[in-house]
């Protein structure tokens, strides 16, 4: 048996995630045909997930945390390698 965890931004609480009630929803978008110098652009979307792990959660000039209204991360999109409007 294999133990899977998606890694979501934040990777807040459970209650957070639910996609129904997040008052934001992060859509990792890799889109390497857009770059104009080096290639590997397409891994910036999970770097920057994996990253927000690191996130404070409280934030000073609001004075709450954020992530209690909501943040549910989607699957990246798909799309043939080229062809990002079909």
């Amino acid at each position: 048996m294999f133990y899977t965890h998606y890694v979501t931004f934040g990777d807040f609480p459970d209650e957070y995630k639910d996609i129904d009630k997040a008052r934001a929803i992060i859509v990792p978008v890799p889109l390497e045909e857009t770059g104009t110098f080096l290639s590997g652009t397409r891994f910036a979307p999970d770097e920057i997930i994996l990253s927000s792990r690191a996130l404070e959660w409280f934030d000073e000039s609001l004075e709450f945390e954020p992530y209690r209204k909501g943040i549910a991360t989607i699957a990246s999109p798909q799309w043939e390698r080229g062809n990002v409007l079909s």
